[in-house]
């Protein structure tokens, strides 16, 4: 005899097989013959408290005129909307914001991470090492928030920014000896910290990878009027309005992700249309690879905000979601381009080094003379091949030539720019023996500077 009722058991929370259902471990929207089954502790965070109308009234309305606490909010509700809207099965993307400590990035995580639970659904950077595949799998199509990056190992970060974005873990052996499903998930993030990305990999060597810096998109986030803040609506200081905020935030707390998911359901427009138009508009718009998917990452950010805003969850007037990811949008641009002119820079200052003591710091490397004149105050050597000119610096040198950066910097710049033309393993330095003794150098080749 065959049961007349059907149950289908969920681990994980996130959209049923036809997204008419959205499993969380309190409850099923929707479709409800889903039933949530997981024992994994980063489940507990799925919690309610309070009023969505005193949610709305005393935190999401409170971040009216604030860019970046729209931003948040908006990246929130966009988890349910990379299947829904985006067409996209597993991975996703997420904003970093950086800046001075105390200035209101981890207040603005906290407003994002009340939407969807208790103040401690936001995360530490910390635990995405180890725990990444279970962290990841319990915040499936909601949010993910990331406290304080610089705690997080600088030699994994950029593989697990890749994991996150990509929505996949580890293939496993299961015990019969073949192949476990590895856990997958769609991911929206919202992650903190004084550093951007690249600078947090540079302190091990690392160099931040186009695809990664596409992924999890770095953004100033205290360069406001009061640090993350613009509006303080009637308090006096920036500490005063963040602290108003953290303690609405434990009041009233796990309402709006839900309700926005059970209007999503009942909406019929069409949603991958209106993200298809989101982001042709031309405030979303890129010049390359990385900033169109950048871009497109905005623009779903916006839609999601907007949405909430249309479905009376936000209190917000029409278009603050818009202007807000827009701003956000150029913000990085900018940002990202500051690196750019960084390089020119830096690699401006070497050829300038280099015209000007070419022939006083630096002497032939295996000269043929042996009566070579002095050389004082060194800055390295030089060689003669085939493919032109190499420069071996010494550190100094290369610190004195680089216009004041620091090293990493002037490395990521040269390394960047094709000039190392010699190292070590995956050193950006090779050890050469100069007078019977072996330095590390660095071998330079300069390239002629693009028109």
């Amino acid at each position: 005899q065959y049961p007349n009722r059907w149950i289908i058991a969920a681990t994980t929370t996130g959209w049923g097989p036809d997204t008419d259902a959205f499993v969380l471990p309190g409850a099923t929207i929707g479709q409800t013959e889903i039933r949530f089954q997981s024992e994994h502790a980063a489940h507990d965070a799925y919690v309610q408290r309070g009023t969505l109308e005193s949610w709305r009234n005393n935190v999401s309305k409170r971040c009216e005129g604030n860019p970046v606490l729209v931003l948040a909010i908006s990246v929130a509700f966009a988890g349910p909307l990379i299947l829904k809207a985006r067409q996209q099965h597993t991975g996703g993307a997420g904003i970093h914001l950086m800046g001075d400590s105390s200035k209101g990035k981890t207040t603005a995580l906290q407003i994002a991470a009340s939407i969807w639970g208790a103040p401690d659904f936001v995360c530490s950077w910390r635990a995405t090492g180890n725990g990444l595949e279970a962290t990841a799998s319990a915040r499936n199509d909601t949010l993910l928030p990331l406290d304080e990056i610089s705690e997080s190992n600088p030699k994994e970060i950029g593989s697990i920014v890749y994991a996150l974005a990509n929505g996949h873990g580890k293939q496993r052996a299961a015990r019969t000896g073949g192949a476990r499903l590895s856990a997958r998930w769609r991911i929206m993030a919202l992650s903190s910290g004084e550093r951007s990305l690249s600078a947090h990999m540079n302190e091990s060597g690392q160099k931040v990878k186009a695809g990664q810096e596409a992924r999890l998109l770095d953004l100033p986030g205290t360069n406001r009027v009061h640090g993350a803040f613009d509006k303080l609506h009637g308090l006096e200081s920036g500490s005063q309005f963040s602290n108003a905020l953290k303690e609405a935030t434990s009041k009233d707390y796990g309402l709006a992700g839900p309700e926005f998911v059970a209007r999503l359901i009942q909406d019929e427009s069409d949603l991958p249309g209106l993200y298809a138009e989101t982001c042709n508009l031309p405030g979303f718009t890129g010049s390359d690879g990385v900033e169109s998917r950048a871009g497109s990452t905005f623009a779903l950010i916006a839609m999601a905000g907007e949405k909430a805003t249309e479905y009376q969850i936000t209190g917000w007037a029409e278009g603050e979601a818009l202007t807000a990811a827009m701003d956000a949008f150029n913000e990085w641009r900018s940002f990202r381009g500051q690196g750019s002119t960084e390089h020119r820079q830096i690699l401006s200052g070497i050829r300038d080094f280099i015209a000007r003591h070419g022939d006083s710091r630096f002497s032939e490397r295996n000269p043929t003379n042996e009566i070579a004149p002095p050389v004082r105050d060194r800055a390295g050597y030089w060689e003669d091949t085939q493919d032109g000119r190499v420069y071996y610096f010494n550190a100094p040198g290369l610190k004195e030539a680089g216009n004041g950066h620091d090293m990493p910097r002037i490395l990521e710049a040269v390394e960047s720019a094709g000039w190392i033309v010699e190292r070590d393993g995956n050193k950006r330095s090779k050890r050469k023996k100069i007078s019977g003794q072996v330095v590390a150098l660095y071998a330079l080749r300069l390239e002629d500077p693009e028109p």
